[in-house]
């Protein structure tokens, strides 16, 4: 037994853009080649922005494997306040100096995540390979106290990150909405935090964790199942007997006793004869016994469909079929018909040999309707049967209303 869909895997192309927040984490007084008064530098927060493609595979309703590329850039600074003294005008005055070092970090993103799909949103776990494109850092010095002194400008300097490493590692963790449906479009808001595997720089250690909120722009590249031609139901007359015609006799009465009864225009089974002795007058009784062999009727084939709507969108119905007779069946099929759609084309799902307890089916000919509006569709199963009768269920409907 084998069935088909005549559906495509669904697939979806979609572009996504982010913004939020990158926390950094250094551990180190200072970078190679750069001025340092061995004091750590302190943990900071900057802000982070990013945009790019992503392509997604379903794989079930529950499952979907999703491929993205982009690129991200990443603006912050770290501090690091020095309590020494400095001579100033002869004089030697305690002073605050604050160490400042600013990062510009950019790179291109490839990803590989799963989202599994729930009732009212969908969680997202996958690995992201950065691959930085020439970082920079520049440092700088200012006097915090006293107040009104500075340093010279020229105490500033700016380079390549000291170590930068070439591609990063990382885990990506998340939770994204499951969209609002704008015409053939979905709208899809999401939030995500990027957990670093390693430092971004061989010579110390220094790492970024992002938390972002974003939103993705998809649509479904699947196209449209055919149509499949119109299934003609043959009407099958109920069975009626014939009735036998009524039979005719002859006899012949010779000169002993003897009779000859014939019956023409019947098939009796058992034919009796009863006679007088006499020659004259004789009178026979025919008893007739008929065995009627009557072709049973060809088996009623019951048929009936549970429907559950299991996802709202992608609309993904399980259809239940019940076939209440032992006839072999040769091939079923459903058809799935939009009557609120205009120019709709009817899906179908079919298949050969029983039919399946369950089937799971994504409707598509309402996935482009407003999540907001009534949402409307037929359906009825047709069975053929071994001896070539076909059977089908009355039409069912599927209605789904906007929350």
């Amino acid at each position: 037994m084998w069935c088909t869909s005549v559906s495509a895997q669904p697939l979806w192309l979609g572009v996504q853009a982010r913004l939020g927040g990158m926390l950094q984490l250094p551990s180190f007084s200072g970078l190679p080649g750069f001025p340092s008064a061995g004091i750590s530098f302190s943990p900071s927060i900057g802000w982070q922005g990013s945009a790019g493609l992503e392509g997604g595979m379903v794989l079930d309703p529950t499952w979907t494997l999703v491929g993205g590329l982009g690129v991200m850039h990443t603006t912050s600074s770290i501090r690091a306040n020095e309590s020494t003294t400095l001579s100033i005008d002869g004089d030697v005055v305690p002073a605050t100096i604050e160490h400042t070092i600013t990062l510009q970090y950019t790179a291109i993103d490839a990803s590989l995540s799963a989202l599994f799909s729930m009732r009212s949103a969908r969680f997202r776990v996958g690995v992201i390979a950065r691959a930085a494109l020439q970082p920079s850092v520049s440092q700088s010095q200012r006097i915090l106290d006293p107040p009104g002194v500075q340093f010279p400008p020229s105490t500033d300097l700016s380079r390549q990150l000291p170590g930068s490493k070439a591609v990063i590692p990382m885990i990506e963790l998340g939770v994204e909405s499951n969209g609002t449906s704008v015409g053939s479009f979905m709208i899809e808001p999401n939030v995500r935090i990027e957990i670093p595997l390693t430092s971004i720089s061989s010579d110390v250690s220094w790492t970024m964790v992002g938390l972002s909120v974003g939103v993705r722009l998809r649509t479904s590249t699947t196209s449209t199942p055919p149509r499949l031609p119109d299934t003609t139901i043959p009407v099958v007359p109920p069975f009626i007997p014939p009735v036998p015609s009524p039979p005719t006799f002859t006899q012949r009465v010779v000169s002993d006793t003897s009779t000859i009864v014939a019956a023409y225009g019947a098939t009796p089974s058992v034919m009796l004869a009863r006679q007088t002795n006499d020659t004259v007058g004789t009178e026979i009784t025919v008893h007739q016994y008929y065995v009627r062999s009557i072709a049973p009727p060809p088996p009623v084939v019951t048929l009936s469909v549970r429907t559950t709507v299991l996802r709202t969108d992608p609309v993904i119905v399980r259809f239940a079929p019940t076939v209440g007779s032992d006839v072999a069946v040769r091939s079923w099929t459903i058809e799935i018909s939009f009557p609120s759609v205009p120019n709709a084309q009817v899906e179908i799902v079919q298949g050969t040999g029983e039919v399946p307890a369950q089937i799971d089916h994504e409707i598509k000919g309402i996935a482009g309707h407003a999540k907001k509006q009534r949402r409307l569709c037929t359906y009825r199963l047709i069975v053929q049967t071994i001896d070539g009768s076909t059977t089908a269920t009355s039409p069912g409907e599927i209605v789904l209303t906007g929350r």
